[in-house]
């Protein structure tokens, strides 16, 4: 069995599946015309095998419908090469990839999920501010996240985003918050930190009123069971009904993505692999 992880924002690149055309032209280019179909405004399908300098692929409402048809793509390649049968697999996606791991385990359609998470990334955008930010701090190995770290961001009105590894930790709110918190932390246990190119507070209180607007969008799609696991970011655990997925997709907007004990969840696997996309 393989675990596969979807990335979410920020893995997002120009031209991603362009290098699939030589040898999938049959099984790509009918998922390139899906795309198009589900969104005509955005061009997904130029933006996924060319490299278009007048569009800013960074943007929050274009990378994360990008980033799930290139996943979605890059899956079905996958699977396609390597003959793999679904039901060895199971799915981990950050954030966004969370989407895309969902509609490749066929949970719903991919024209389906695509409005979605275009829906998302307007909302997102919409709530987002110069005065919100996102910063990793870095070399917490020997520290972890504690509850005196924790401490300090509550302190400081400031959320714990994603925990991605044992050693690396998002945190999330207005920017001068994060900038107390972590000079006191820096102070406290010499943690480094690195801000992060985004344009708000995700996965943090900030996005409630995103997270509110987008409830319609999900609860009114056809959802299925995945035909294979998926990890939910706001458990760590599998997903074991439609209720579930549908509540803890709107819920881990404002909430951390439990990457770490999502991949703890799936330690027992044989072979990590990853989806890549560049």
């Amino acid at each position: 069995m393989r675990a596969l992880l979807f990335p979410g924002q920020g893995a997002q690149k120009a031209a991603v599946v362009q290098r699939f055309l030589a040898g999938y032209r049959p099984l790509v280019e009918p998922i390139l015309q899906e795309v198009d179909k589900a969104i005509p405004e955005l061009h997904l399908s130029r933006l996924l095998t060319e490299s278009v300098s007048n569009v800013d692929i960074n943007a929050t409402e274009i990378a994360q419908p990008l980033l799930v048809a290139a996943g979605y793509i890059s899956f079905r390649v996958w699977q396609e090469s390597q003959h793999a049968r679904i039901e060895n697999v199971c799915g981990v996606g950050h954030s966004i990839g969370e989407y895309t791991a969902l509609t490749s385990a066929g949970a719903l359609p991919l024209s389906s999920m695509l409005n979605i998470v275009y829906t998302r990334g307007k909302l997102m955008k919409k709530y987002c501010s110069p005065l919100q930010g996102m910063t990793m701090l870095i070399d917490l190995k020997n520290i972890g996240i504690t509850d005196k770290i924790l401490a300090v961001c509550a302190e400081n009105d400031v959320q714990v985003a994603s925990y991605n590894t044992p050693s690396r930790t998002v945190i999330s709110g207005l920017k001068q918050n994060i900038s107390s918190a972590v000079a006191e932390l820096k102070s406290l246990y010499s943690v480094k930190s690195l801000d992060l190119k985004v344009s708000g507070a995700f996965h943090s209180k900030y996005m409630l009123p995103a997270a509110q607007e987008l409830q319609n969008s999900v609860k009114a799609a056809e959802w299925k069971m995945p035909l294979f696991p998926v990890i939910s970011n706001l458990t760590g655990l599998p997903y074991t009904s439609i209720e579930e997925i549908k509540k803890n997709l709107i819920d881990s907007m404002t909430r951390p993505v439990l990457l770490t004990q999502s991949l703890q969840a799936v330690e027992e696997v044989i072979d990590m692999s990853k989806i890549e996309i560049d």
